[in-house]
C-alpha cells in the first residue's frame, strides 16, 4: 500500500509548493484539482486513442498532459514564493503558441459548423467532448487566481483553448456532422 501523507491534511489544510498552508477549498487547490482532473481524463482519452490506433492523437494528448503538469506546478507556486521556485514553475509562452498551431492545423480540416453537435461518435470522441467540458471548468477555476494576480494569464490562455479538444472530437468522428445535427427551434 502506498501512503504519501502523514495526516498533515487531516485538518482541512494542505501545502503549496512553497510550503504555505491553505484551506483545501482555496482557489489555488480548486484550480489544481480541476487541472489534475483534466490531465487524468486526457490520459483516459490517450489510452483510448492507443486502442483505436490514432497515433497523432496520442501524441497531442501526451503533450497536453505535459503542459498541464507545468500549469499545475505554476498554480501551486504563489507569487510570494522564492525566485528559485518561481523560475522552476514559469509558464512558457511556447505552450500557447503550440496549441494555437494545433488548433489551426485541425481546424483547417473541418467544415464550418452551423448547429449544435452532440457528444458521441465512439468512445474516444465522446471522451474528448467530456475532456473539453472539464477543460472549460478548469479554465473557470483559474480565473480567480489570475484576477488576484496569483497566476500567470498564460495559464488561462492555454486552458481557454478547449476548442482543440472539440476539433479533435470532430476529426475523430470523421466530420460526420450530419449524424449529430439537432435543431433546437
Amino acid at each position: 500500500m502506498i501512503f504519501t501523507g502523514r495526516g498533515t491534511g487531516d485538518s482541512g489544510k494542505s501545502s503549496l509548493f512553497n510550503n504555505e498552508r491553505r484551506w483545501k477549498d482555496d482557489d489555488a487547490f480548486m484550480a489544481l484539482g480541476n487541472t489534475d482532473e483534466l490531465s487524468s481524463l486526457l490520459g483516459v482519452c490517450r489510452e483510448l486513442a492507443i486502442q483505436d490506433n490514432i497515433p497523432e492523437l496520442v501524441e497531442v494528448l501526451a503533450r497536453l498532459q505535459c503542459c498541464l503538469q507545468d500549469i499545475g506546478a505554476h498554480l501551486a507556486t504563489p507569487p510570494q514564493s522564492s525566485e528559485k521556485k518561481k523560475a522552476k514553475t514559469f509558464i512558457d509562452t511556447h505552450m500557447v503558441e503550440w496549441i494555437h498551431a494545433e488548433i489551426d492545423r485541425f481546424g483547417d480540416q473541418l467544415p464550418p459548423i452551423r448547429q449544435f453537435i452532440l457528444s458521441g461518435g465512439g468512445t474516444t470522441s465522446a471522451h474528448l467532448q467530456y475532456a473539453r467540458a472539464v477543460c472549460r471548468r478548469a479554465e473557470r477555476s483559474v480565473v480567480p487566481l489570475v484576477r488576484a494576480e496569483e497566476a500567470d494569464p498564460q495559464a488561462l490562455k492555454f486552458l481557454n483553448r478547449s476548442v482543440l479538444l472539440f476539433e479533435k472530437f470532430l476529426v475523430e468522428v470523421k466530420c460526420l456532422i450530419a449524424s449529430f445535427k439537432y435543431s433546437f427551434k
